[in-house]
Parts: C-alpha cells; sequence; structure tokens
C-alpha cells in the first residue's frame, strides 16, 4: 500500500529478487495498492522512485501479509516495509492508521503481458539499479534488516 504524499508525483515500481533476477510486480501511486501472489520462502523485494530501497520477507503459504511502501525523504527511493503484527515497529496491524490505510487504498490491477512487456524493455537500467543499492542496503545493521523483514508471524 502506498498512503503517503510525499513525493507523490513519483511513481514507484516493486520488484521481487529472486536469485538476482528482478520479476516486476508493479507501478504503485499514491492511494493504491498491490495485491502480490508469491511462493513461500525466504524472499527479497525492491522499491524504486528516484533510487531504490529494499525488504526482507519470509512468508508461508496460505497467509496474507501487508507491506507499507514509504518514501525516503533523502534518497527519493520508496521502502516496502513490513507492517507487523506484534507491534514491535511503528508500522503494525493494531495502528488506528491501518484500518484507513486498508479502506482508504484502491486496488492496482496488473496486466501480466504489459509488465512482462514493460520489464524486457527496462530489465538493463533496473538490474543496474539493483545491484547498486542491493550493495547499500547489506552493510545494514541485522536490526536495521529486522525492522525491515517481514516474518511468518506478521501474516494472518
Amino acid at each position: 500500500m502506498r498512503v503517503s504524499y510525499v513525493s507523490g508525483a513519483i511513481p514507484a515500481d516493486i520488484f521481487e529478487i529472486e536469485n538476482g533476477d528482478l520479476n516486476y510486480v508493479g507501478k504503485l501511486r499514491v492511494g493504491r495498492k498491490l495485491v502480490h501472489l508469491t511462493t513461500p520462502g525466504k524472499k527479497v523485494y525492491m522499491g524504486n522512485g528516484l533510487a531504490a530501497d529494499f525488504m526482507l520477507a519470509e512468508v508461508e503459504a496460505g497467509k496474507r501479509y501487508y507491506v507499507l511502501l514509504r518514501p525516503n525523504w533523502g534518497t527519493g527511493a520508496f521502502a516496502p516495509t513490513p507492517i507487523k503484527r506484534n507491534g514491535t515497529t511503528n508500522y503494525h496491524t493494531a495502528k488506528a492508521d491501518f484500518s484507513k490505510w486498508l479502506k482508504n487504498t484502491k486496488v492496482t490491477e496488473m496486466k501480466s503481458a504489459e509488465a512482462d512487456a514493460w520489464l524486457a524493455a527496462n530489465q538493463e537500467k533496473f538490474q543496474q539499479i539493483y545491484e547498486t543499492y542491493w550493495a547499500k542496503f547489506e552493510t545494514k545493521s541485522a536490526e536495521q534488516k529486522r525492522i525491515r523483514t517481514l516474518m511468518p508471524a506478521d501474516g494472518k
């Protein structure tokens, strides 16, 4: 979900990274949300605006997880941020804003053929972006990565 109007004129592209390969999830604008089906296991997601940022995930089959796409004021990136169920971060399901985020965002439908064509035309550019910003993300502390990791218990 993308709810912040900060950097609202900049669309954010979302990718799931598997073994270093980019899979395009979709484009997210303010007031919109994407529904993304994936396989269980460990995941890496990248949000890109003027720069890129990442979220780690360990998801289980049959669960629904929520992620907030937040603008990073300093870099122009969009940070995919896990919405936790346990309240250990500022973004959790018990937060009063959570129900507003769900209600006030509209689903963006992605057409697979269009997404595949778009990625094919932009693959090299985004692969470079991924490699550059992933190296920076890897330098984060264990605590910074924990906050940016969607865990099995965060699903419902």
